[in-house]
């Protein structure tokens, strides 16, 4: 899956994607491709292998973006801006937000799948406890904009159910 963002760098804003299989993961950003392999991942670094080179960055978010920090410079990933409002349940879709600042664990269900009332959608892990969000009513999973693995700020949109 791939995650389009906007990176800053110094006084430069690149278009960039992310994308992640397992250990590999490969960042595009102006015309540049950066593939690296994630040895460690805690709460707040990551540790990667680049061309034979292990380096350890330091990273935090909040509802801002993703603020990276690395021995050749500090980078800050923006979130790509949505084009929908939130809308009420009923009326079209619902948005399910990250009820605090974590790490998803699981992904149960993916865009197009039906779930009930109650039904599991995902695992966020958050103050080394797991935290299920759960179906407010049934319905349609629309959109999933997050992978396993990845970190979420509190407020982030997770997914979009019908």
């Amino acid at each position: 899956m791939a995650l389009k963002n906007k990176l800053q760098w110094r006084d430069s804003e690149l278009e960039c994607e992310w994308r992640r299989e397992g250990a590999e993961v490969r960042l595009t950003y102006g015309g540049q491709e950066v593939q690296a392999l994630l040895l460690e991942e805690s709460a707040h670094f990551l540790e990667f292998q680049i061309d034979g080179k292990v380096e350890k960055v330091a990273c935090y978010s909040d509802a801002r973006g993703v603020f990276v920090h690395t021995p050749s410079g500090n980078f800050f990933f923006k979130p790509p801006k949505k084009a929908r409002r939130r809308t009420k349940a009923g009326t079209g879709g619902e948005e399910l937000t990250a009820p605090m600042p974590g790490k998803l664990l699981k992904v149960l269900v993916a865009s197009g799948d039906e779930v009930k009332q109650g039904d599991t959608l995902m695992i966020l892990e958050a103050m080394k406890m797991e935290h299920p969000i759960r179906a407010p009513h049934g319905g349609k999973v629309k959109s999933v904009y997050y992978q396993e693995g990845q970190r979420v700020s509190q407020g982030e949109e997770l997914l979009e159910l019908q």
